[in-house]
């Protein structure tokens, strides 16, 4: 992945994005196509401290705040592959694979956004 060879402030490096469309792409089986091809990219990406994301017009995958926002949803098929962030603390909550990127990359946040989740998720579960 050459994501983070794309030049741009230090400062910056963490909203570096590689948006790949696929306009003729809109039929269910090349979304299945799509999906297939995010979930043989997705453990090469999480190791490495990156996520991937599918979005398409139809997408009703939730937001992590908000049950009732559907921001994977764009007019056409995409595949995003960005940098693994602090707030992405719910992601790592529901892939625990992504524990051990998350804490070396961020070992000073880590544990209290990841204790935070978790009793978040405790407390709504009740």
């Amino acid at each position: 992945m050459q994501l983070r060879s794309i030049p741009c402030p230090s400062a910056m490096q963490q909203f570096r994005v590689v948006v790949v469309g696929f306009p003729n792409m809109g039929d269910q089986q090349s979304l299945e196509s799509l999906k297939a091809a995010q979930a043989r990219l997705r453990f090469y990406t999480l190791m490495r401290g990156l996520m991937i994301g599918r979005f398409y017009e139809t997408s009703d995958d939730p937001g992590l705040w908000n049950p009732d926002f559907r921001p994977l949803r764009s007019s056409i098929p995409l595949l995003v592959v960005r940098h693994l962030v602090e707030n992405d603390a719910p992601f790592v909550i529901m892939r625990p694979i992504l524990v051990p990127t998350y804490i070396a990359k961020f070992p000073l946040a880590a544990p209290r956004r990841l204790l935070a989740m978790l009793a978040r998720r405790r407390r709504d579960a009740h």
